[in-house]
């Protein structure tokens, strides 16, 4: 017998923390596959509801964002006295996953996340920036592919 959460069959745990868990769930209304991220709201007491107003503004104000390290938020809402965000599902393995086994990087899981971690910080909002900023040493690529670095060599 398959787990239920409201309209969503439970179909295995992706994650967990303290406050939220995260699920591998069938949509039954649309028979979609989704992230469904959960978290109790009873901790919260009163200050429950404005909190799910407060996601659900959030949510919708992201409705237009768009790109390949994003994922579309199909809805949110309250179930059984749980705050519930249906995500787009994405195959894969975590970083944290992949370390966690041990199971190491090829030259190819490095460059995809180095990819997608450039891609990421070049979205932010120049205000972050210098949030977030650090100081490494400077590296570029020469039109020949080969790796420079600012410490012995100056950008062609």
């Amino acid at each position: 017998m398959a787990t239920m959460f409201g309209r969503f069959e439970i179909q295995s745990e992706l994650s967990k923390s303290e406050t939220a868990l995260i699920y591998k769930a069938m949509d039954t209304e649309t028979n979609q596959v989704v992230a469904l991220k959960t978290q109790s709201l009873e901790p919260l007491d009163e200050r429950a509801a404005a909190f799910v107003d407060t996601l659900i503004a959030e949510g919708e104000s992201t409705r237009d964002l768009a790109g390949q390290n994003i994922v579309l938020l199909y809805g949110a809402g309250e179930i059984d006295g749980q705050f519930c965000a249906a995500m787009e599902y994405i195959q894969g393995n975590s970083v944290a996953t992949m370390l966690a086994r041990k199971e190491g990087f090829s030259i190819w899981d490095l460059l995809d996340i180095t990819r997608q971690v450039c891609a990421g910080w070049s979205r932010l909002p120049r205000k972050v920036w210098p949030i977030v900023r650090w100081n490494p040493p400077r590296s570029w690529c020469s039109g020949m592919g080969w790796l420079k670095s600012s410490a012995t060599a100056s950008p062609t």
